[in-house]
């Protein structure tokens, strides 16, 4: 804005014109001029939150999925950004945030939270995580997330003694 090279002032010249910002937590509102950082995305998102050391206390992940996921959310909105265009003859501005899209990856707890007030383990649960087994690796595996799969799951391994185990499996929410 200050260089002359705003949205509202460079649609002037082209009102085709699709401008893209991203930044670390929007263009307005308090933390707007803080610097966007990925470790401070994860933080403020929640998805620290949800991870954690072998102790239980928050561990931030070594790769930049906030700042990554944030790319592909601009990426989007510009092509949306470009098909109303084409649509309707006007181009848009477009604002993500690094911040928002950590919140949108941890969608299924922030909707427990904001619709119940509940709040997810950090590490996660019993549905969606990594079992040890005898080898000493993981299996990754969220068949518990909805009866069905996991039912498979006990199937498959011959424990159907553990089938139907959850008793609020993710299929049968509200």
């Amino acid at each position: 804005q200050r260089l002359g090279a705003d949205y509202e002032t460079l649609k002037k010249i082209n009102p085709r014109l699709v401008y893209c910002t991203l930044s670390g937590y929007g263009q307005e509102g308090a933390y707007a001029d803080w610097p966007g950082q990925e470790i401070n995305a994860q933080g403020m998102s929640g998805i620290n939150a949800l991870t954690s050391d072998k102790e239980g206390d928050p561990a931030a992940l070594y790769f930049t999925v906030a700042d990554n996921y944030s790319a592909a959310c601009v990426v989007i909105a510009i092509q949306a950004a470009l098909m109303a265009r084409d649509r309707t003859g006007r181009g848009q501005s477009v604002d993500i945030s690094i911040t928002e899209a950590g919140i949108h990856l941890i969608n299924q707890a922030s909707v427990g939270y904001l619709r119940d007030g509940r709040i997810t383990k950090r590490g996660g649960g019993p549905t969606l995580s990594h079992l040890p087994c005898k080898d000493g690796k993981y299996l990754t595996s969220a068949a518990g997330a909805e009866t069905p799969f996991w039912n498979r799951f006990c199937e498959i391994i011959g424990r159907p003694q553990y089938e139907n185990m959850f008793p609020q499996p993710m299929d049968k929410r509200a």
